[in-house]
């Protein structure tokens, strides 16, 4: 795995992003990231020292950027995260991991990238710390693997494919049972209000139908 094929998968925007960058300063400490980068993708076990100073040395980097492209910020920043979770790299700040993600793709309407970024959401989500899916706080709306697992289902929802959409949606299921009805009740409102195909609108139909049987039968 070299380091842009990893990004072009992930982001197909990101190569000209890099190219277009202002100011000019800005663009030489990117390439100096990236360099970095392409040295540690070559380490293989990856010590987490090396990943450690990476995400120190990312992290201004990344902030100064969010003030002329944030959106742009923000994609690499998931690629980055991507190729930590790609080399079995626990994420470490999963709350400002998901509000990353959440931000990009609320931000996002190219569906190419919600595409990518729904088939990428699986191994975000195995890259969390185990902890997080034990939270005690299950009806915290604001805990980092909820805020995945919701943004995780929209997101499919927003690509338009069915079979991303079954995917997510059982994830949604299994890990969020106790929120799976209220999800379904509000996508079938918001396919009144968003334009969706009808093939879309069917499987979020499919879904809620399930669901509220699922309610009636408990």
């Amino acid at each position: 795995m070299n380091l842009s094929a990893l990004l072009e998968a992930a982001f197909h925007t990101i190569k000209i992003t890099l190219n277009d960058v202002q100011p000019i300063r800005l663009q030489a400490d990117l390439n100096v990231l990236i360099a970095d980068w392409q040295h540690l993708d070559h380490l293989n076990p990856l010590p987490q020292s090396k990943v450690d100073q990476l995400l120190e040395h990312a992290k201004p980097l990344l902030k100064t950027w969010q003030n002329h492209a944030p959106q742009q910020s923000r994609a690499l920043f998931l690629g980055i995260h991507y190729w930590l979770a790609k080399k079995r790299i626990t994420i470490s700040d999963a709350p400002q991991f998901t509000n990353e993600l959440a931000q990009f793709a609320n931000n996002c309407h190219d569906q190419t990238v919600l595409k990518q970024l729904s088939d990428m959401l699986p191994i975000f989500i195995a890259a969390l710390p185990a902890e997080i899916k034990d939270d005690p706080e299950v009806f915290n709306p604001s805990r980092p693997w909820r805020v995945i697992h919701i943004n995780y289902a929209i997101i499919a929802t927003r690509s338009h494919d069915p079979r991303r959409m079954a995917k997510a949606f059982q994830a949604l299921a299994e890990e969020l049972p106790h929120e799976a009805h209220s999800f379904f009740d509000e996508g079938m409102r918001q396919m009144q209000k968003v334009d969706y195909p009808e093939h879309i609108k069917a499987v979020m139909a499919q879904y809620h139908t399930l669901w509220q049987s699922k309610g009636k039968q408990n």
